[in-house]
């Protein structure tokens, strides 16, 4: 689970981080003495630790704000280099995972990343998910170097697919495709579609545009 994800590359870089910041201390009190501080000197040994350990920044963009069951989410993926914010060449693969709110892995997956861009899906398919609170997370292999307080995160709702209400009481839960009209079924009655297909009466009491 990513709260349990640790990096032992966290301690040294925490290590050389105070060492350079100790010594531009020094090194700015040495030559205050002397008359002025080098501001050259201080960037010059920010430069070096950003280039020896630098930082990733990663952002999605989803196609919506929320999804009902059987949707499909769809994103792209920005990578960044933290310290230029240019695209980041350090990383090949994003990683992704869909987190309920009761703290269960309900997928995890992965993308190829290009020239700092990435993009994907992810179905949402009523035999893995429910309706309810869900966080997604995404990561990179170096990113894991600085801990999971750097990933990426988003919650989302999650709604209930659309469904009928059958004249017992009962729900028959189905999913109307679009453009096509094609229904598929998410329950356990056989629901057909075509010329010789018998109706279903009942109405609608759940719907997602």
């Amino acid at each position: 689970m990513i709260r349990k994800r640790t990096s032992l590359f966290t301690p040294i870089a925490c290590l050389l981080a105070t060492c350079l910041l100790t010594g531009s201390g020094l090194l700015a009190t040495a030559q205050t003495r002397q008359g002025g501080v080098s501001v050259k000197t201080i960037i010059g040994m920010v430069d070096s630790f950003n280039t020896k350990l630098p930082s990733e920044k990663l952002f999605l963009h989803f196609d919506k704000p929320y999804y009902a069951v059987g949707d499909t989410m769809w994103f792209k993926a920005y990578l960044f280099q933290g310290a230029t914010n240019t695209w980041s060449p350090l990383s090949g693969l994003l990683y992704l995972e869909l987190i309920s709110d009761s703290d269960k892995l309900i997928k995890r997956m992965s993308f190829p990343i290009g020239y700092g861009i990435s993009w994907g899906q992810i179905p949402l398919i009523p035999d893995d998910i429910a309706a309810g609170r869900y966080t997604v997370y995404a990561y990179t292999n170096w990113m894991q170097n600085a801990g999971p307080a750097g990933f990426f995160h988003q919650r989302f709702s999650i709604g209930g697919p659309p469904g009928i209400q059958i004249a017992d009481g009962n729900y028959l839960c189905v999913i109307i495709l679009p453009y096509t009209g094609q229904v598929m079924n998410t329950g356990n009655a056989a629901v057909t579609n075509g010329a010789n297909s018998n109706p279903v009466a009942g109405s609608i009491f759940a719907q997602h545009p």
